[in-house]
């Protein structure tokens, strides 16, 4: 953080930052743009990067994932078009995929149309030089008299939308749990999962010393969110779990 910060990639107060809070900005915007509806940040899912460890890069890059600070705005399609879902979270993403590759400074856009399929846009983020390229570029503009509407369309065209709510998509999810080293854990585990209709795609559990605190990490199966936080939370009540679950959505980008 304190590179970024003396690079001129992250602020001297990086609250906004870390807390994903600046880039849940932007996607408000996006999503007004893209959609056509009026900007609506208190509608907007907000969970930063401050809780994603070291330990979860580490798992991720095993299971083949890279972990992404993601804005994700769509229509969704089993609501016949009626909503609209915003949401700004880190998730795993394909190693190899078009996000996964986005490295250092960079940001990337991708945008899935009806007739253009996917488009990804990509530059730097932040730094004086693409800071400053902006800014000109925006008083150049005025000066010319170049002011189109801001959103494609009059500010006052703009709609309220109707808001799905993120805890009622499907996916996949990956899930690291801090556990005693004790026999029984995986079963107890896996049996609470169970009863929720989730199931494990992948498991991994890296060997531990004698008593020392254990990790599991597993990749879930496609399941509606909302039973995937009601079996987190009834892990959270074993004894054996000595951390608070860690869970974060998979993103097929």
């Amino acid at each position: 953080l304190k590179e970024a910060q003396d690079l001129g990639y992250a602020e001297a107060d990086p609250t906004f930052d870390v807390d994903g809070i600046d880039a849940a900005h932007k996607l408000t915007l996006l999503t007004a743009l893209g959609f056509s509806v009026k900007p609506d940040f208190d509608a907007l899912s907000i969970t930063g990067i401050r809780g994603v460890t070291a330990d979860d890069i580490a798992f991720a890059k095993e299971l083949g994932f890279k972990i992404k600070l993601l804005g994700i705005a769509k229509r969704l399609k089993d609501s016949g078009g009626d909503k609209i879902l915003q949401r700004m979270e880190p998730c795993l993403v394909p190693m190899n995929g078009s996000i996964g590759s986005v490295e250092g400074v960079f940001n990337a856009v991708n945008v899935a149309g009806d007739f253009v399929n996917k488009i990804m846009l990509e530059g730097p983020g932040a730094g004086e030089g693409p800071t400053a390229s902006a800014i000109v570029a925006d008083i150049i503009d005025i000066a010319r008299g170049n002011r189109p509407p801001m959103f494609g369309i009059p500010a006052e065209d703009l709609v309220e939308a109707q808001w799905a709510d993120s805890n009622d998509i499907e996916g996949r999810c990956y899930l690291h749990l801090e556990v005693e080293d004790a026999s029984g854990v995986i079963a107890d585990v896996t049996s609470i999962l169970k009863n929720h209709g989730v199931s494990i795609q992948t498991l991994l559990q890296p060997e531990a010393n004698e008593g020392e605190v254990a990790s599991i990490v597993m990749i879930l199966h496609d399941v509606g969110y909302k039973a995937i936080l009601d079996g987190v939370s009834e892990l959270e009540k074993l004894s054996t779990i000595v951390q608070k679950p860690k869970l974060l959505r998979v993103e097929e980008v």
